[in-house]
């Protein structure tokens, strides 16, 4: 399970069968929102995370097996998230904890553990942008969802979001499986 550092996550971490990964782009996030508040740190913070995407985009051109990209992860990456938490724990000291970087250091360094736990396993993904591109439609339009008019109206809006959604994941012909369902839905 690929989340971000939403505290609800952390009664995952003893649950049987569920090995809960962070995602670096929620953290890479928080260290672009404090670009301002202090650049040297933030840049430093935004440079290591990038060489860690670098390594991805290796694994990616190369088009390494799930196997060898955890190879390629512990031998590149690891390294850097090794001496990226000593930098966290070390610049920590150093910054106001309220500050932006403050905030970016403590998220990043709170869910570490989550975010070094992808190189283990070439399958696991560095971030779950995908997931969560796939669902922002869903959530740019769920206030909307509730001007439907009717509870029939709301349900067939939620039939038609699902399939499309679906079937734009897994590239599948719409307009065929969208009338199939369509009919089968409103019989």
């Amino acid at each position: 399970m690929q989340t971000d550092g939403y505290a609800v996550y952390k009664m995952y971490e003893q649950k049987k069968g569920v090995l809960p990964l962070g995602c670096w782009a929620h953290a890479r996030r928080k260290f672009t929102e404090s670009l301002k508040n202090d650049k040297s740190r933030a840049e430093y913070a935004l440079e290591q995370i990038g060489l860690l995407y670098e390594v991805e985009r290796e694994a990616d051109d190369k088009n390494l097996s799930y196997e060898d990209r955890a190879k390629l992860r512990e031998s590149l990456a690891y390294p850097i998230m090794v001496a990226f938490e000593k930098w966290l724990v070390r610049e920590y000291e150093k910054v106001l904890p309220k500050s932006p970087i403050g905030k970016a250091i403590k998220y990043t360094y709170d869910i570490y553990h989550r975010l070094t736990r992808y190189h283990l396993d070439g399958r696991y993904r560095i971030d779950n942008n995908l997931a969560e591109n796939s669902l922002r439609g869903l959530a740019l339009g769920r206030k909307n969802y509730l001007f439907c008019g009717n509870h029939d109206a709301a349900e067939d809006a939620a039939v038609m979001l699902v399939t499309v959604t679906e079937n734009a994941v897994i590239s599948v012909n719409e307009s065929a499986v969208f009338s199939v369902t369509t009919m089968q839905h409103f019989r």
